[in-house]
């Protein structure tokens, strides 16, 4: 819908209350929904800003399915400059976003642990990426 639709996929959301509501008032049967890939927190792991609506941020799609939840303003932040999905390289500009921006919020005394990251942000198996990101910091 966000490329090819009239209107963005979140105004249908917003105006019928989900996305199946939306298929459901045009005459179609949703999808089931799908299983929460995890426990949704109480605040973003990255900002760690207590936040009520947390989107999951996909790391791997599909049956595979891998990723965390992030506030809106550090999810943008992951997918900048060429983090957008739409760059062909674009988990690797990712990776070395969100561990910048990790190191950032966790200032100068902290003692990165590429370990600690993979676990924190359920990341699939990068850590080279994590540690390029690391030293690049």
């Amino acid at each position: 819908m966000d490329k090819h639709g009239k209107h963005v996929g979140a105004l249908y959301t917003y105006r019928f209350g989900s996305w199946n509501e939306a298929i459901e008032r045009a005459g179609y049967t949703p999808r089931d929904p799908i299983d929460e890939p995890m426990d949704r927190p109480s605040e973003c792991p990255l900002c760690e800003e207590e936040q009520g609506g947390l989107d999951f941020h996909h790391w791997r799609y599909g049956e595979n399915e891998l990723g965390c939840y992030l506030c809106r303003e550090c999810h943008d932040e992951v997918h900048r400059g060429q983090g957008r999905r739409s760059h062909s390289n674009w988990l690797v500009h990712s990776v070395q976003n969100l561990v910048s921006t990790h190191l950032q919020y966790r200032g100068s005394d902290y003692e990165a642990d590429v370990e600690q990251i993979m676990e924190q942000y359920n990341l699939p198996d990068v850590c080279d990426l994590v540690e390029m990101g690391i030293e690049n910091a």
